[in-house]
C-alpha cells in the first residue's frame, strides 16, 4: 500500500461529564453523555466517509471500569457502524478502564471482543497486522500489577515502583518492535501513558509544566519510543493535544470532560503513514464539543440584566458565575434565579471576602492593661469619645474586681 490512513481518537469518556446534571427527555441520558455520544458517532461516520484503513482508540472509552449497560451500548453503536463498513478497529485499555479494576478481571472493552472487526490490545503491548499490511502496535496504560510481580515492588517507595513500571513497559514495547517488518507495510505505535516530554499546558505562554513532575504514575521515556521502527506515534491519556518526541503526538480528547477543559480545543486525527519509512503526518479534525464558560459578575450588577453577560446560545452552556468576594446570600439568590431562566447548567462561586491583615500592635510589658486597651482602641478607630470612655471605665472596674 502506498500510504495508510488511520483514524485515532482517545479519551472519549462516553459516560463522563458529571458536572452537567440535566437529562435529555427523549433518551433519559445525561446531556453530557449525549454530547459525547454524538461526537463518537460523528467520528465513526468520518472514518467510513474517508474510507480509512483502520480506527484506533488507545484507551479511556469509559469513565471507569464498570460502565453502565447504556454506556456500553453507546460505544457499540459506533463500532457497529464501523463493522458494517468493514473497517478494522483496534481498542486499547486506558487508566480509566484499568486503575480500579481488580487484578486479572476483564476490562470493560472486552464487551466488544465478539465483534468481528475489533481487535483488543489487552494487558501488554500487542502487534496487530492488518490484511493490507498496515502494522499497529498498541500498548495499554502501564498498570503496576499487570507488569510487575509483587516481590518486585512490595518494598519500593511509590515513586520507585512507578519508575520500574514505566521502564518495564518500555522494555515490552521494545520486544514487540522486533516483530515489526518494515518491508511488510507502514507501522504505527499507539498507546495510553504519560511520556517524559508531556506537559500541562495553559493559555499563558511559558507556563507549561512537565506532567512527569506533577503526576504520580508510571512515566515512559519518550526516547525509548522514538527509536522504534514506526513512522508515527499517537498517544492518549493527556487530554490536550501536543507534540511528543521526534515523530509523535497526543491526539487529545474529542469532547470537553469537565470545567478544567474550558478553552481547550477538541479534535481527533487522521494520520497519514507512508510505506517508504518516512515519517507520517496528521490531519487534525475539530469536534463540536461542550461549551464551558466562567462568567465574572461585577460588583453591584443588576441580576435582571444577566443576559448581557452571556454568550450566544446560553442554553448550551455549562457556566460558572464568579461573584464578587463576600457577596451576600440575597445577591447570590438573584443571580441563581436569573440564570435559571436560560436552562443552562451552572455553578455559582461566591468566595469569602479577603481577610484584612491589620498591623500587629506590640505593647511594652510595663504597660498596664487599661493603657494597652486605650492604645488598641485608638489603633482600631471607629469609637467616639463616649464609647471609648465607657469601655475604659468598665475595663478598669473589671480589672479591679478580678485583681483586687
Amino acid at each position: 500500500m502506498a500510504e495508510a490512513r488511520v483514524l485515532v481518537t482517545a479519551d472519549v469518556h462516553i459516560d463522563g461529564g458529571l458536572d452537567d446534571k440535566r437529562r435529555n427527555s427523549e433518551t433519559g441520558r445525561p446531556r453530557a453523555w449525549d454530547s459525547t455520544y454524538e461526537i463518537w458517532l460523528a467520528i465513526c461516520r468520518r472514518a467510513i466517509e474517508d474510507k480509512v484503513d483502520a480506527v484506533v482508540v488507545p484507551g479511556d472509552l469509559f469513565r471507569n471500569s464498570w460502565p453502565s449497560a447504556e454506556a456500553v451500548e453507546m460505544i457499540r453503536d459506533g463500532l457497529a457502524l464501523l463493522e458494517q463498513a468493514g473497517l478494522p478497529v483496534v481498542l486499547g485499555n486506558g487508566n480509566h478502564e484499568l486503575i480500579s479494576l481488580p487484578h486479572k478481571y476483564r476490562s470493560p472493552i472486552e464487551h466488544f471482543a465478539d465483534m468481528k472487526n475489533v481487535t483488543i490490545a489487552r494487558r501488554t503491548p500487542e502487534l496487530v497486522v492488518l490484511g493490507s499490511g498496515l502494522q499497529i502496535v498498541c500498548f495499554p496504560w502501564p498498570k503496576r500489577q499487570m507488569l510487575l510481580e509483587k516481590w518486585e515492588y512490595e518494598y519500593l517507595t511509590p515513586e520507585e515502583s512507578d519508575d520500574l513500571t514505566g521502564i518495564r513497559m518500555a522494555e515490552l514495547i521494545e520486544e514487540v518492535s522486533a516483530q515489526v517488518d518494515t518491508a511488510r507495510g507502514p507501522a504505527l505505535l499507539t498507546g495510553h501513558a504519560t511520556v517524559s516530554t508531556a506537559t500541562l499546558q495553559s493559555g499563558r505562554r511559558g507556563s507549561e509544566r512537565s506532567l512527569a513532575d506533577v503526576s504520580h504514575e508510571p512515566v515512559i521515556a519518550m526516547s525509548a519510543l522514538d527509536d522504534g521502527p514506526w513512522q508515527r506515534i499517537l498517544l492518549g491519556h493527556v487530554h490536550m493535544g501536543q507534540d511528543a518526541g521526534k515523530r509523535g503526538a497526543y491526539v487529545g480528547a474529542p469532547d470537553r470532560i469537565d470545567r478544567g477543559d474550558e478553552g481547550r480545543s477538541t479534535s481527533f486525527v487522521i494520520s497519514h503513514i507512508p510505506d517508504d519509512g518516512s515519517p507520517g503526518w496528521d490531519e487534525k479534525v475539530p469536534t463540536a464539543s461542550r461549551r464551558f464558560a466562567t462568567i465574572r459578575v461585577p460588583s453591584g450588577f443588576d441580576a435582571a440584566e444577566i443576559e448581557r453577560l452571556l454568550p450566544e446560545r446560553p442554553e448550551e452552556l455549562i457556566a460558572t458565575f464568579d461573584l464578587p468576594p463576600g457577596s451576600d446570600a440575597a445577591f447570590e439568590t438573584e443571580i441563581r434565579r436569573a440564570a435559571e431562566r436560560f436552562s443552562m447548567a451552572f455553578d455559582i462561586n461566591n468566595p469569602p471576602r479577603p481577610r484584612v491583615e491589620r498591623e500587629r500592635i506590640v505593647v511594652s510589658e510595663d504597660v498596664n492593661p487599661s493603657e494597652g486597651l486605650a492604645v488598641w482602641l485608638d489603633q482600631q478607630g471607629g469609637f467616639d469619645e463616649g464609647q471609648r470612655a465607657r469601655l475604659l471605665s468598665k475595663t478598669g472596674e473589671l480589672l479591679e474586681a478580678v485583681l483586687g
